[in-house]
């Protein structure tokens, strides 16, 4: 998979020249890219939560979840 420039940051999967532009993190704080055609996950990006404004990905959801 290789980033693309084209797409301020989508992936092109290498081995079927698809082009995925779609990234979203799961409950768990794990990022993906999804197929947004399919509407299902392709990839896991990382092993690693997400880090939203400096904060692990839980403590963040908590604290918007505890403003709503």
């Amino acid at each position: 998979m290789v980033i693309s420039p084209n797409t301020g940051g989508g992936a092109i999967v290498k081995h079927t020249g698809k082009l995925l532009t779609f990234f979203a993190v799961d409950g768990d704080g794990l990022p993906y890219l999804y197929d947004i055609g399919q509407m299902q996950k392709v990839v896991r990006i990382s092993d690693m939560s997400c880090f939203v404004d400096g904060k692990p990905y839980e403590v963040y959801r908590n604290s918007q979840q505890a403003d709503q």
